[in-house]
């Protein structure tokens, strides 16, 4: 929970610094289009009011020539040139004063109307068929004047027009900075809380890995003490229960026809028996746990095992009505293997076997090769095992005892300890019909092969689940 909280809060802290540049690029970037829309609107204005005055100029620059020409000739194509010409000049004069509310359009105002009224005197006179050199004299001494004045002024209006543009961008330049000194702050800003951020939830990380790798090491300390606690106490438990056996040993043989005290002695034998065995389990799920199991393996033959197994268990199938199903004898099977041992795993198979078939029900033990190994097989005509139960049946400490039947959870993950400790693999499915079918492998031995060999099984780990098939059924096996 703690490192899912951890996560969540590392998931908001990140979508918050991710909002939180988004938000300042969105202003940034909204900040200079506004800035460059209310740039580019100022330019364009200046640039229509230039454009403005220099057509004014051409307009004066075409009546001047139209004029001239007219006052020579009379041409009417001069005069409606000169008309037109006119037409454009108090339009674009009028637009200028207009669009242009500063001190240079003024005078530019003021020297338009006296070159525009000189014009028209001149025309004026000029159709009322005065004086043609006298109107000349005039013309060069009242109206061009006016034209260069008018020059003049426009050509101010132009500097101030152009000093204009400058300023605009001048500001354009130093709000471009204002924005980009804008944008380089809210990028370290950024930087920072990002650093921050990190350096915190890394400080969070740390201080939780520290925190599991303690919880770790102190499970493991306590595992390691509790492993050698139980092979302590299994291993100083033997000689009393070894002594208290032989005392009732004793007793049944002194006790003549006493049949209490046989009666006694034999319970007493019994239980021994009985806690030994449950001690020398505690002492193999210690070693195996701790990776220091070890199993003696010499050259074996196959039939032997399975007939001394059938032995240990036909009377007992027998007196329960059980069909005990003898196993074929292959003596060209020979494994290497760790006779004890194995013979433990086939007594812990068999009396599950036996514990779980009805009366009448059959058991049936046998044997064959299997590539570069030997396969041994368990098969009952029991209710099988529930399919939920047949990942986890290896595992240790795992019983079910829905029917009533008790065990301590320890006698498959000892054999699948004892069969992996000898390279093989051991498993269980159901059968078609009824029943189930426990298998595990040993590796064949050489004829030759007598000498005495030692393999210790790797450390222990957790049981992974076993490669098996579902079915229907209704006890788990332990």
């Amino acid at each position: 929970m703690k490192a899912k909280r951890l996560w969540a809060t590392a998931m908001a802290g990140g979508a918050a610094a991710t909002l939180l540049l988004a938000a300042g690029m969105t202003l940034t970037i909204r900040g200079l289009d506004a800035v460059a829309a209310a740039q580019t609107a100022h330019l364009r204005q200046k640039e229509h009011e230039i454009t403005l005055v220099e057509r004014l100029r051409w307009s004066g620059e075409v009546m001047v020539s139209a004029g001239r020409g007219y006052l020579l000739t009379e041409d009417p194509a001069l005069l409606a040139r000169l008309t037109a010409a006119a037409t454009r000049f108090d339009q674009e004069g009028a637009q200028l004063t207009a669009t242009a509310a500063d001190p240079y359009a003024t005078a530019v105002a003021q020297d338009t109307d006296r070159f525009v009224s000189v014009q028209q005197q001149l025309i004026a006179a000029r159709q009322r068929n005065e004086d043609r050199s006298v109107l000349l004299r005039r013309f060069e001494q009242q109206l061009l004047p006016l034209q260069q004045e008018l020059e003049t002024s426009l050509d101010r209006l132009v500097a101030y027009k152009e000093a204009a543009l400058d300023e605009i961008y001048e500001a354009a330049a130093k709000e471009r900075d204002r924005f980009t000194t804008r944008f380089y702050a809210l990028l370290a800003l950024l930087a920072i809380v990002g650093f921050v951020v990190t350096w915190f939830f890394a400080r969070r990380i740390a201080v939780a890995y520290r925190a599991e790798t303690n919880a770790r090491n102190v499970a493991r300390r306590a595992v390691a003490s509790r492993n050698e606690l139980m092979a302590m106490v299994a291993h100083d438990l033997r000689n009393p229960l070894g002594a208290i056996a032989l005392k009732a040993a004793y007793l049944r043989e002194r006790s003549g026809d006493a049949d209490a005290v046989l009666k006694e002695a034999g319970s007493i034998e019994s239980m021994t028996l009985h806690m030994s065995s449950l001690l020398d389990s505690m002492l193999d799920l210690a070693t195996i746990e701790a990776g220091r199991f070890s199993v003696t393996q010499r050259a074996c033959a196959v039939d032997e095992l399975l007939r001394e197994a059938a032995d240990m268990f036909g009377n007992a199938a027998r007196s329960k009505g059980v069909c005990f199903v003898a196993p074929e004898i292959m003596p060209d099977i020979r494994v290497h293997a760790d006779k004890e041992r194995v013979l433990q795993v086939l007594s812990n198979l068999l009396g599950n076997a036996l514990r779980y078939t009805p009366r009448g029900g059959e058991i049936a033990l046998s044997a064959a090769r299997s590539g570069e190994t030997a396969r041994i097989t368990v098969s009952d005509s029991g209710p099988g095992i529930p399919a939920e139960h047949l990942p986890h049946l290896f595992d240790r400490f795992f019983r079910d005892q829905s029917a009533g039947k008790t065990s301590n959870g320890l006698g498959l993950f000892i054999a699948r300890g004892i069969v992996e400790a000898h390279g093989g693999t051991i498993w269980a499915v159901n059968n078609p019909d009824r029943g189930a079918t426990f298998c595990f492998t040993l590796p064949l031995g050489m004829a030759e092969a007598n000498a005495e060999t030692v393999v210790s099984d790797s450390p222990y780990t957790e049981p992974a689940a076993s490669p098996l098939r579902a079915g229907s059924a209704s006890h788990a096996r332990a």
